[in-house]
């Protein structure tokens, strides 16, 4: 495979000595920001705490911004070099030798694209020890999903996508959660059609097995069921059966469900539902089935 750049290397060096010195200063916010504490005028110690607050932004917060943008840059890089190094396979290949997802069929055709069995081991093999020294144990499609322009957001809010999907796979719960955080404030910014546009194409992808990216719940109840809901008062099949598919999230958030009616709170009475304005619907009556 083609070798990382040594300007790439310096780059990414320089990007995590930054992060470092940012963090270090964050002991200067506290000290500052205790000297300017006190009472001696009404409304110094609420400044005071603005200015902690303000410090924390500047320091351990954009940190930490800067280390999720060091990653994806990263990825991106390690991504494109690794898709150069094997292009006599397509995408769906990769995914499918990476992933273990071939079929015996594909895995016979691949075989005899390589001219033996023996030479399409080989080269199984140090695809996957090269995959894994790049990406480790993530697997391909979640790698692909996190760096591609898949999610159909604005510039502004497809960076805060990636690194809160790059979060839930290397961070600790509390930069998931502010990451998380983020996302969410960024989408509601860009106002309700394009949110709801993402939130349908997201709850698609996720229920397909499309999008690995876990659904939490701030996610569900402040983006994705609004979207749904609005598709729900219009008896739109489509919205019916995908929230029929977050059962569980809704039955952990009353204050959702009990904006439907009462004998559809749960998956199976949106399932009734659905199958009601469309009993052709065969993968709704197999599921009320199940």
């Amino acid at each position: 495979m083609d070798h990382i750049s040594s300007d790439f290397s310096a780059f990414i060096t320089r990007i995590s000595a930054l992060e470092n010195e940012l963090d270090a200063l964050e002991k200067s916010v506290w000290t500052i920001a205790e000297r300017y504490a006190g009472s001696v005028f009404p409304g110094q110690a609420e400044l005071a705490a603005d200015i902690e607050n303000t410090g924390l932004a500047m320091t351990h917060e954009t940190a930490s911004q800067l280390g999720f943008y060091r990653e994806r840059f990263a990825a991106l890089v390690h991504f494109i070099e690794y898709r150069k190094a094997y292009p006599q396979f397509s995408d769906a290949e990769t995914e499918g030798i990476l992933d273990g997802t071939l079929t015996l069929k594909q895995k016979h055709a691949l075989a005899k694209k390589r001219g033996s069995i023996a030479a399409m081991l080989g080269i199984v093999s140090e695809m996957q020890a090269q995959w894994k020294q790049r990406f480790g144990n993530r697997s391909y499609a979640r790698a692909r999903g996190s760096l591609t322009s898949e999610s159909g957001l604005s510039p502004n809010a497809s960076p805060l996508w990636s690194a809160y999907a790059e979060a839930e796979t290397s961070r600790s719960r509390q930069e998931i959660q502010s990451a998380l955080e983020r996302f969410i404030q960024a989408l509601k910014n860009l106002g309700p059609e394009e949110s709801a546009g993402w939130a349908v194409a997201f709850a698609k992808a996720s229920q397909s097995g499309r999008e690995a990216t876990p659904v939490r719940l701030p996610l569900f109840r402040e983006i994705i069921f609004p979207a749904l809901l609005a598709g729900y008062a219009q008896d739109d099949p489509e919205s019916i059966r995908l929230l029929s598919g977050f059962g569980q999230l809704l039955y952990q958030s009353p204050e959702c469900s009990r904006q439907l009616a009462e004998t559809e709170q749960s998956e199976y009475g949106l399932l009734l539902k659905l199958h009601r304005l469309k009993p052709d619907d065969a993968a709704a009556r197999k599921r009320l089935i199940d």
